[in-house]
């Protein structure tokens, strides 16, 4: 990877090889799992984290994209629309 260039300063740093967060998620067997039903609040709330952790990795892959082709000859507006998923 390369590095990023940024108006803020004269410093050039590499993005991070990954999102700061746990490496690996605690893994557990099927059976182990806590039962939930849809309709139950905290089936709800089981659901509607599962669908924030999806929307963060598609945060983290746009902001990707964008550092991974940052030296590319692709239109600004590749970037903008990177941009405005993330």
């Amino acid at each position: 990877m390369g590095y990023l260039e940024s108006s803020l300063g004269s410093e050039k740093k590499r993005p991070p090889k990954r999102p700061l967060r746990p490496r690996l998620p605690v893994l557990m067997p099927a059976r182990n799992m806590p039962r939930r039903r849809p309709n139950s609040i905290k089936g709800r709330l089981a659901f509607m984290h599962a669908i924030t952790h999806i929307e963060l990795n598609a945060i983290d892959l746009a902001w990707d994209i964008i550092a991974r082709f940052r030296n590319s000859d692709l239109p600004l507006a590749f970037y903008d629309d990177w941009v405005n998923i993330a």
